[in-house]
């Protein structure tokens, strides 16, 4: 089937090379799903259109030609395919003449690391017919574990794949009736599943306990079911099942979620006062039992957060003040910002942990206080995005610089362990199964492999751009750098290296190669750049 190109001259300087490929027209049908535990990405669609990768996630390696398949049951209709960045830039179009059949066509595409493709009516380019995403991502970097997800168990090889070492997730067993064990293999099996994907298993217990839970309302309203603190002997019946479980098999446990949240379980009154002491009784009892039943475990606090009624180091601070030090291997933390930056502190919220770097200032100084020097762990870190046109959320590209910016910044501040919150669904998550990857999924694999066998070294002092240097050995290095605010209309930001530093690459988020000159003042966003350089000889 002849398919007409259509460029405009706007997209020639990013043309992307589109080509019919040798098939033009096949039998109607659904087109055949991709071999792997986990099948492509279900379509998003029109009646009558839809496009397909056939690749599990829609991700393709370096060199792999990228295909698609548009099936249209309506003969006899132009259809306009174009192809966006990640910035939603239109890189190029072609016109397909559809048929009753389907029409297979691929992409070029010259360095980009994702890639957005939309069909609609020329008529009506602003109404999508269908639409997916796409990564061209590089080889999966060695295991750091420095890095994770904290995603369902079944995602296991994926995160392998973007170069993360952890996955967190809920360890639960099944209930055969109130009061009584079951012999279920629950956590057996969501071990087994992370671990052969290549991951090693963040175990937690965040869920109700139906022969210990009460109904209770948070303070909004909403309906929870919670553990009753004082139903201690459930409790430790399910640490000590579970223990004997995971033993030699799990290094890392958490006890309970958010516990500063109005969901966790609790006594009444509900309030601040009464979540610290239940959260201290469960985690030194579940501690013991943990440490009995699994020696060598290590163990995680009741997950620090802020909340309406506390910040993560009030929370912190009210645990130690009860005892709670010896209970806990690492101090758990959960960040996480919609339409702002890590760096930024509202004005509505002066003086909390709200940026990053003071969440994680006023921890260590809280450590400090109590002469303890335990690591800490980000396990749940993330930052939402919404729709065009959706509320209180970050747009696509706004989510992947903060994901950057969000794990420099903690291993800055010498977090031990940086989990993102969510790999599918909605919200923080970098894959959406009805379209596929958001850019935040190849920013994380560049992320992951540009900071390989390298550790944080020291922040450049600059007022106006932040610029982190990792370091392997003494020459090899990698600045981490991007703008605080965004340039005034018609201009840039620019920063020069320091004295010593010469470049030898620039990459961005993405891992796309950036032309720039080695001794002139560099362009930066507030979307991190990696500046790869060696040290000028004296």
């Amino acid at each position: 089937m002849p398919i007409a190109r259509s460029w405009s001259r706007c997209f020639l300087p990013l043309a992307l090379s589109l080509c019919p490929l040798l098939r033009a027209a096949e039998a109607p049908g659904t087109p055949a799903q991709a071999a792997g535990p986990v099948a492509a990405p279900k379509p998003v669609a029109g009646p009558g259109f839809r496009i397909t990768t056939g690749k599990p996630y829609n991700l393709f390696a370096d060199g792999e030609p990228v295909t698609f398949k548009i099936t249209a049951v309506e003969a006899g209709r132009s259809l306009a395919l174009t192809v966006f960045d990640a910035d939603g830039q239109a890189l190029g179009s072609i016109t397909v003449a559809s048929t009753a059949g389907s029409i297979e066509t691929g992409i070029s595409p010259q360095g980009k690391r994702y890639l957005a493709v939309v069909i609609a009516d020329p008529r009506e380019p602003a109404k999508p017919l269908a639409q997916l995403s796409l990564a061209v991502l590089p080889p999966a970097p060695p295991p750091d574990r420095r890095f994770g997800l904290s995603v369902r168990p079944d995602f296991s090889g994926l995160v392998r794949r973007l170069g993360g070492y952890w996955l967190r997730s809920p360890l639960s067993r099944e209930q055969e009736q109130p009061g009584k064990l079951s012999a279920g293999n629950g956590i057996e099996q969501t071990v087994a599943t992370i671990r052969a994907g290549g991951c090693e298993v963040v175990g937690s217990a965040n869920h109700p306990l139906p022969e210990a839970s009460v109904p209770a309302a948070d303070a909004n309203g909403a309906g929870h079911d919670v553990l009753a603190a004082a139903d201690l002997a459930a409790w430790d019946a399910y640490l000590a099942d579970t223990a004997r479980r995971i033993r030699g098999t799990v290094p890392v446990f958490e006890i309970w979620n958010e516990a500063g949240s109005a969901q966790f379980p609790r006594s009444t009154p509900a309030t601040f006062a009464q979540r610290v002491a239940d959260c201290a009784v469960l985690l030194k009892r579940g501690s013991a039992t943990l440490r009995k039943e699994a020696p060598g475990l290590l163990i995680g606090a009741g997950v620090m957060a802020d909340t309406p009624g506390s910040t993560a180091s009030e929370f912190l601070r009210a645990l130690l003040q009860k005892g709670c030090a010896d209970a806990i291997d690492f101090v758990s933390v959960h960040y996480g910002r919609a339409t702002t930056g890590p760096e930024r502190l509202p004005a509505d919220q002066a003086g909390s942990d709200s940026d990053l770097d003071g969440c994680l200032r006023r921890l260590a100084d809280v450590q400090r206080e109590f002469r303890i020097a335990k690591a800490v762990w980000l396990t749940e870190i993330g930052s939402p995005t919404a729709e065009p046109g959706g509320a209180d959320a970050a747009g696509e590209s706004e989510q992947a610089a903060s994901l950057v910016r969000s794990h420099v910044i903690g291993l800055a501040n010498g977090v031990a362990v940086v989990l993102w919150s969510e790999l599918d669904g909605t919200g923080c998550a970098v894959y959406r199964e009805e379209r596929g990857p958001k850019p935040a999924m190849p920013a994380y694999i560049q992320l992951t492999r540009a900071l390989e066998g390298r550790s944080f070294s020291r922040r450049v002092p600059d007022s106006t751009v932040r610029v982190y240097e990792f370091r392997a050995g003494k020459k090899d290095s990698v600045l981490v750098a991007w703008a605080l605010e965004p340039p005034p209309p018609g201009a840039l930001k620019t920063w020069s290296l320091p004295a010593g530093y010469e470049l030898v690459r620039a990459e961005n988020l993405f891992g796309e190669k950036l032309e720039l000159t080695a001794d002139a003042p560099l362009p930066l966003s507030s979307s991190p750049v990696y500046l790869f350089c060696r040290q000028r000889p004296p």
